[in-house]
């Protein structure tokens, strides 16, 4: 119709009502559900027909589900659909032949106002020390280019050293001592992270992975000018001191002290170097304890089935929506509640027989399990 919405939606939306309603659940605990849920994972063409993931990160709980569903504009798409651009519909989001999804338009068609902030920002107002995550959430590409691979994510509040800096477009991005490249302020001038303070030395002791195929040299002193050896490719040591080189080919380098055995016990192994980049990552519990491997099928593009989109058309559906588009805090915790009542229901000890809010049309009653209600009855 003229909102974009399919004919028919109103059964797919009654018949999700019933789904949930044989269960015992209202119409907000099928949209927190459904909300909560589809944060995480992904359609895949070969199993269902449908392509892509519902958020830009499927790999942590959010509001974003409802929030982009509320503030994002949608559009139906096939696979053989043009896209405002003129190009294809992005393989990420291209669902097979003879089905039909919805998939943002954000990375088309950017917001009001957006483009007057893309002024060439200054990259030495971000000089290489330690910053802290001021977004959600932010994505660490394997290089500084926007659609290179994204190898990780880094959430709100988690510091980071970035050694180098540099300007790309209109955003600043910095390197990561553990590798990859993250934005610190992105292409439409918003700030993701902020700058604590001068890197640090202690920070950056810890165990490093050799990154590059002929070994990272290492070198005598901090002073050298000649490089004494170097380490295995792929080859982890313990660095046990830092230091920043002051002169010649080591001006504005990184070196780390090796104080376990091996190759080049007790030299300085260059880490970082202005010229040629990171040699050498840190290795950092739960994020890169294995070389990481670039995400696969995450360039940002975001989808929704026909069954998600009725959340937004149906008044009973969309005021609980909107609610959870504004407030993380009270998805978490209604998600929480109906969850635990969901892997419950049928379970002995389970006295799920409800009292909550009926949804409006539901063939069956809300509240609580109706099959638990009648054998109780019983």
């Amino acid at each position: 119709d003229d909102q974009g919405r399919l004919k028919g939606w109103e059964n797919l939306a009654q018949h999700i009502r019933d789904v949930f309603g044989r269960m015992g659940f209202s119409d907000k605990e099928a949209v927190v559900l459904i909300s909560g849920g589809h944060v995480y994972g992904r359609c895949h063409t070969g199993s269902s027909g449908y392509a892509g993931a519902w958020v830009e990160n499927p790999t942590i709980f959010s509001n974003e589900y409802a929030a982009d569903m509320v503030g994002d504009k949608w559009i139906a798409v096939q696979h053989d659909t043009k896209m405002p651009d003129g190009g294809p519909v992005p393989e990420e989001v291209r669902p097979a032949p003879g089905k039909r999804q919805y998939i943002d338009l954000s990375k088309y068609m950017p917001e009001a106002g957006e483009e007057a902030a893309r002024s060439a920002p200054d990259a030495t107002q971000f000089p290489p020390g330690r910053y802290r995550c001021a977004s959600q959430w932010v994505n660490c590409r394997e290089q500084p280019e926007t659609d290179s691979a994204i190898i990780g994510r880094f959430n709100q509040d988690q510091v980071l050293s970035l050694v180098s800096v540099k300007t790309f477009g209109t955003a600043v991005r910095g390197l990561a001592e553990r590798g990859g490249w993250v934005s610190i302020v992105g292409s439409g001038g918003k700030n993701l992270f902020l700058r604590e303070g001068d890197l640090e030395p202690q920070s950056l002791t810890g165990r490093y992975r050799s990154i590059v195929v002929a070994g990272s040299p290492f070198y005598a002193s901090v002073t050298a000018s000649e490089g004494a050896g170097r380490t295995k490719a792929g080859e982890e040591f313990c660095v046990g001191e830092v230091a920043f080189g002051q002169d010649g080919d080591l001006q504005g380098a990184i070196l780390g002290k090796r104080v376990d055995p091996g190759d080049g016990q007790g030299s300085w192994v260059l880490l970082f170097s202005p010229a040629s980049g990171i040699s050498c990552e840190l290795v950092v519990q739960g994020y890169n304890e294995k070389p990481r491997n670039p995400i696969v099928g995450q360039t940002g593009h975001q989808m929704m089935l026909v069954s998600d989109m009725v959340l937004l058309w149906d008044e009973g559906f969309r005021k609980h929506l909107e609610v959870y588009a504004e407030d993380e805090a009270a998805l978490k915790a209604d998600f929480g509640e109906a969850f635990q009542r969901l892997t419950e229901l049928g379970c002995p000890w389970s006295n799920d027989l409800g009292s909550g809010e009926p949804s409006a049309g539901a063939t069956f009653s809300a509240g609580g399990c109706p099959f638990l209600a009648a054998q109780a009855a019983q």
